[in-house]
């Protein structure tokens, strides 16, 4: 059954004292019922579902591209920063929220690759910083996470670095990226 039609269903549904189903209504002896006359049980609404590890290519891009939410979390220290050693003890997180798919050769590249982005206004020691990290995540599940920080005014780059990161595969041992079906 779908998951919609099972948040649905429990929403429509309680459980009476006796442990017998029972429609929601009035009353209810653990107030899982509704108990304001609007209509809607009052635990309508508390099924919370657990994020899905997308563990390839594939599944990312089929949930993209049939309209799921995508989050990301990063652990820099987890990835290579510019090729020398390990990033920061730093974690980040971002919603996929636009997102751009290349096909392998349709702008010269090798490799086919999604691409997402984030921006945000951040407070860094006593100055404000615009911080872009743009996300490219290859077919072969290799990632590449550019990381900078821009000047509010002159939009000069303060910061500019790239993290090659390990794909969160479910089997990975110290992951640098796992993307998340919410």
């Amino acid at each position: 059954m779908p998951a919609v039609a099972l948040i649905a269903l429990a929403a429509l549904t309680s459980w009476g004292c006796d442990g017998e189903e029972k429609a929601c209504g009035h009353g209810g002896c653990d107030g899982g019922c509704d108990d304001t006359d609007d209509g809607v049980p009052d635990d309508a609404g508390a099924v919370a579902l657990e994020p899905v590890l997308l563990v390839g290519f594939e599944e990312l891009m089929e949930s993209l591209t049939t309209g799921h939410e995508v989050r990301a979390v990063l652990r820099y220290g987890n990835c290579t920063l510019d090729g020398a050693g390990p990033g920061p003890d730093a974690i980040g997180g971002m919603a996929v929220d636009t997102f751009e798919y290349f096909a392998e050769g349709v702008i010269g590249n090798d490799t086919a690759y999604v691409l997402f982005s984030e921006t945000s206004f951040i407070s860094v020691g006593a100055n404000y910083v615009y911080d872009y990290v743009k996300v490219r995540v290859y077919e072969d599940l290799a990632v590449e996470v550019v990381a900078q920080y821009l000047d509010p005014v002159t939009f000069d780059v303060e910061m500019n670095e790239t993290f090659d990161c390990p794909y969160d595969t479910g089997a990975v041992e110290a992951p640098g990226i796992s993307l998340y079906e919410l």
